[in-house]
Order: structure tokens, then sequence, then C-alpha cells
């Protein structure tokens, strides 16, 4: 039988093979949501280094006996509270043998594309930090969440957590939370079980146990089951959002909340910008993108709550 030659590599024909890639991808970031639901202020340029936010006092008000002079005279004072912004850098360094030899002839630009997903993406994070900021906190570590968590925090912003100093939290308001800490309530609400319904509840650190509807079935469940936290959209008038860059500790749990609009500030003085320059001696491009803002919380221990729970992803 005739030899015949094959190519690639352990064969005949190897050194004159090319690896050529004809496809380039960058990875994947979560879009950026908590911006979105922040009150969104711009220090000016002149204006100095922090954006100032002053509240006024409350005054209280008294019946007053008929003839007798008024004397409770209320006292106005005032209370400043500042946002420094501080900036945000991205810089990568590209040798010209990279760029002349490199397959992927829009590397440059990709990595501008790379470089701005870097930055919004630490940008969303510390806006999810802020959850851990709220002064009042319901859940705890290791517990799975609970749809009566979400009621609860609906019914804190509405008295401003307190009884006695009340001060509602105003629209809008919203509630931040992490996919698969969400996961468990709809799995809850749904319900899956191969037995009467109320005897078999869903447990979010191993899986849905049972493989049919409970007793019950209704439009709701079969819309969970179809879109999944989707489906919940609000609880209590409160829209639900969902965020992965939420943090999650080394025992899977993760700082969450509720809040609304007025207690989360984004103070914002730069936004990024990319510039380039070219080092003769290094015979390389620098690309930096620099931009400058900061986040708070307002009036923290009335305008949030603070949620704690689980946020694992089933493994058995």
């Amino acid at each position: 039988m005739p030899q015949m030659n094959l190519g690639g590599t352990g064969q005949s024909v190897d050194a004159s093979y090319d690896t050529i890639n004809s496809a380039f991808f960058t990875l994947m970031n979560e879009k950026p949501v908590v911006k979105t639901l922040a009150t969104k202020l711009t220090l000016k340029p002149g204006e100095g280094s922090a954006k100032n936010i002053i509240d006024w006092s409350r005054f209280t008000a008294a019946r007053i006996d008929d003839g007798i002079e008024m004397t409770l005279g209320q006292a106005l004072s005032d209370a400043q509270v500042s946002y420094k912004p501080t900036e945000i850098g991205v810089m990568c360094e590209l040798a010209d043998t990279l760029v002349d030899r490199v397959a992927d002839r829009q590397l440059v630009g990709r990595v501008g594309t790379m470089m701005g997903d870097a930055y919004n993406l630490l940008e969303d994070t510390e806006g999810c930090d802020q959850m851990a900021n709220w002064t009042t906190s319901i859940g705890a570590a290791t517990r799975v969440m609970q749809i009566g968590h979400l009621t609860a925090i609906a019914a804190g912003l509405a008295v401003g957590n307190s009884l006695t100093t009340i001060e509602p939290a105003p629209d809008p308001k919203f509630l931040l939370l992490h996919p698969a800490a969400l996961t468990v309530v709809v799995n809850r609400m749904m319900p899956l079980s191969d037995v009467p319904t109320g005897t078999n509840v869903y447990i979010g650190t191993t899986d849905a146990r049972g493989t049919t509807f409970g007793q019950g079935t209704n439009t709701m469940t079969e819309q969970l089951l179809k879109r999944g936290p989707k489906a919940l959209g609000t609880v209590s008038d409160i829209p639900i959002f969902t965020d992965a860059n939420l943090g999650v500790d080394a025992d899977n749990d993760s700082d969450q909340g509720g809040f609304s609009k007025a207690g989360l500030i984004y103070v914002n003085e730069k936004e990024p910008s990319m510039k380039s320059e070219y080092s003769i001696k290094r015979r390389s491009w620098t690309y930096v993108m620099v931009g400058r803002n900061i986040w708070g919380t307002h009036r923290p221990a009335a305008y949030g709550v603070r949620l704690i729970t689980d946020a694992v992803i089933p493994t058995s």
C-alpha cells in the first residue's frame, strides 16, 4: 500500500503547520446594577473635594392651653454628611512586538473594552458593599433566605426601622439580593414536593426535594418554575434586583439588603476616560483609564435594612 503522508502533531509534516487562532472572546462580567438604584450626585469643578448633604433637625408640635403664652420654641440645627470621591484606575502596557505579532488584530480595541469592564466591575462591587452599612440587620449567617425576610424589610422601611421615632424611607425603594440566595425563596414558594404540600420544605443548601408540583398548583407556581426570580418581580410593592457582585464570604454568607434610593449615594466627579502614551525607551504603548467617584449611605438607620443569608449553589 502506498505511503500516506499526514500532517500535524506527531506526524511527518509538523514544523510547517501554522497554529491559527480564528476566534477571540473576552470573559463576561456581571452587568452593573447598583448605580441605577442610587441617588446620583455630581461634584462639579470648583466645588471643592467633597459633596456635602445637609439634614435639618426635626420639629415637635404641642397643644397649647387657651390664653397661655406659647413658650415651646423649636431649636433649629443642621447635620452635614460629606462624600469625598477618590480615583479608580486601570492600566495596561503592550509591547510593540506583542501588538505586531499577535493574531488578534483587534487586540488594542479589545483591551479598551476589558479595561472598561474592570472599571465597571469594581464600581458595581463597591456599590454592593454598601449593603453591609445599614444600621438595622436581619437574617443570620448560614440561614437561607425566606419570603418573610423580604416582607420584614418592607415593614422596617415603612417606619424607618423605629416604632418610636417614625421616619418612613421615601420611595422609590429596592431589594438588592444575591441570585443564589433568592433561588431558595423561589423554590419554597412553588413548592416542589412529591408528598402533600407543607410536609417537605425546599432546602437551599442541597437541592429541591421532590419531582412534582405539590397540591394547589397555580399560575404563579408555573411562572416561578419558568422564569425563576424574575417571576417574583416585587414583594410588598418593592421591586427586586439581583446582583452577583454582592459579596459572599468563605462560609457562603452574603450581605444583601433593601433600601430607599435616597439612602444610597453615588457621587461622581470624573467619568472614566482612557488615554495612551508611547514610550520610545520601552518600545511600548501604555493605556490608562481613570475616573473619580465614591459610594456612601445616607440616613443608614432609617433608609435601609441589611439582610444576611446563605448564598450557595446546590452541589448534591
